[in-house]
């Protein structure tokens, strides 16, 4: 019989041919239905893929390459220990939302369904029994770990949003009870609301839209940045006295690396390799390098020459919009 789903890039660039080749065989037509079962194991993989592709965005790997891009803003002495916090998100994050912020976030909440969701704890479920207990994920036919690894990586991003809004006036054990705390149960609650079947999902009929995350993951995040800053104060010295990036090439390392993650995001929202997906990385894509010229134009009107810390920002200001209509 014919593999046609591989093991690495090189595989899947050449499924295509290999399926058209296989389809004109006397064993080809006779395995017809098989193909219906090698599309999931192909969406499967796909998913996977833009797991990755998320997480190279938000930890590059294992390493926090999103917080390379936050480290650059900061001063030298406190690099080493932003980029430290935001690993913890995702080892507090990842632990966190697999305990309870799944089950929160996606969980069947009965009677409370509206504001909360409350089954599949640990993710202790089968894929046989996930359809009861994560009914709003039916639409996709991926398995529930794969949904709950393309999710997680989401939850992890939300703290890392936030930590931006409290760099450098954080002590560690603080900032250890807030990842903690967002990951568990702040994230996941909003989440439901709009994308667990809650009740921003059912309003005036449609409900709430958001593709990839804008609401879910960009605003919630935004408020609570809002608040945490609002509540700690502003950095010493400031606006009187306003520390200039310590490295602007880091600065555009996690750019670069968020703007390639981005695609995993948007793109791996389908959860399929289907039109949905090449649709959300073209504006992706249009909409990142649009925010970027847009901003150094604004920057060199302003200022007299284009800054490299403005086009960047211009950048994922394109990303951060685009994300719920991708």
């Amino acid at each position: 019989s014919c593999s046609l789903v591989g093991d690495g890039p090189g595989e899947l660039r050449g499924m295509r041919k290999r399926l058209r080749e296989f389809a004109t065989t006397l064993e080809g037509r006779q395995q017809l239905p098989h193909f219906t079962i090698e599309a999931l194991n192909f969406k499967i993989v796909i998913s996977d893929v833009a797991t990755h592709l998320a997480t190279i965005g938000e930890a590059g790997g294992e390493l926090d390459l999103i917080e390379i891009h936050a480290a650059g803003f900061t001063r030298t002495k406190n690099a080493a220990n932003i980029v430290a916090k935001n690993l913890m998100n995702i080892s507090i994050g990842l632990l966190a939302y697999w305990l309870v912020g799944f089950p929160i976030m996606f969980g069947d909440g009965g009677s409370a369904n509206g504001f909360i969701g409350l089954s599949g704890w640990a993710l202790s479920v089968t894929d046989g029994s996930a359809a009861n207990s994560f009914e709003s994920l039916d639409w996709s036919g991926v398995s529930i770990s794969t949904k709950w690894f393309f999710q997680a990586v989401f939850a992890a991003t939300a703290a890392t949003i936030v930590s931006g809004a409290m760099a450098e006036r954080t002590h560690f054990r603080g900032y250890l009870v807030y990842a903690l705390f967002l990951t568990a149960f702040i994230y996941p609650v909003i989440g439901h609301w709009i994308w667990g079947g809650g009740w921003l999902s059912q309003l005036g009929g449609t409900g709430v839209l958001d593709y990839a995350g804008g609401l879910v993951v960009h605003l919630n995040c935004g408020i609570a940045a809002i608040v945490i800053a609002k509540v700690l104060g502003p950095r010493k010295g400031f606006p009187g006295d306003v520390q200039p990036p310590h490295s602007p090439p880091f600065v555009l390392i996690g750019a670069a690396m968020l703007w390639v993650g981005w695609y995993g995001f948007n793109g791996g929202s389908a959860l399929a390799a289907n039109a949905n997906a090449g649709m959300a990385i073209l504006v992706t894509h249009i909409a990142a390098a649009t925010a970027s010229l847009t901003w150094m134009a604004i920057d060199w009107y302003k200022n007299g020459k284009p800054g490299l810390v403005g086009m960047v920002t211009g950048t994922i200001a394109g990303l951060a919009t685009i994300t719920p209509a991708s």
